[in-house]
C-alpha cells in the first residue's frame, strides 16, 4: 500500500532551484546611531559581524541561544588564557554565519591598567573586516 500517489523515488534535482538571498538590511550609523537607509553587501557584513561580537550570548531574550558571544566571562581571569580562549570564542560567535569564512590574523597586546586588546580579520564571501575587541580583566 502506497502513502504517497508517487510511483517510485522521489527527485527533486529537476526542480529544486537554490537561489542566494540578499544580505540587505537597515544601516545604522555608528556616529549617530539612527537608521540611515538600507546597506547589503560587504556595509551589511561589517555590521553583522560587529553585532555577533557586542552582544552577549544567553542575556537578551531577543536572539536565539547561538547568537552572540560569551565574553564577560574572561573578566578576572589571566591574561595568557584570556588571549588563547578570545580567539575561540570569537571563532565560535562567527561561525553561526555561512558568509564568513575564517578568521585570520590575530594579535592582541596586554596593557598596565588590565585591558586585553586583540585585533584580527574577519574573511566574509564579501571581502575582509579588520575587528578589534577590548577585554577587561581587572
Amino acid at each position: 500500500m502506497a502513502i504517497t500517489p508517487l510511483d517510485g523515488p522521489v527527485s527533486l534535482s529537476n526542480t529544486l532551484q537554490i537561489v542566494e538571498q540578499p544580505t540587505l538590511t537597515y544601516y545604522v550609523d555608528p556616529a549617530t546611531r539612527r537608521i540611515r537607509g538600507m546597506a547589503d553587501g560587504l556595509t551589511a557584513m561589517q555590521q553583522a559581524v560587529e553585532i555577533m561580537l557586542r552582544v552577549e550570548r544567553y542575556r537578551w531574550q531577543i536572539y536565539g541561544p547561538y547568537f552572540g558571544s560569551e565574553l564577560d566571562g574572561l573578566v578576572g581571569l589571566d591574561s595568557g588564557y584570556v588571549a588563547t580562549e578570545l580567539l575561540r570564542r570569537v571563532r565560535d560567535a562567527l561561525s553561526i554565519d555561512s558568509r564568513v569564512v575564517a578568521v585570520e590574523d590575530y594579535q592582541y597586546t596586554y596593557n598596565n591598567d588590565g585591558v586585553l586588546s586583540a585585533s584580527f580579520t574577519v574573511k566574509t564571501v564579501f571581502g575582509d573586516i579588520i575587528q578589534t575587541l577590548e577585554v577587561t580583566l581587572t
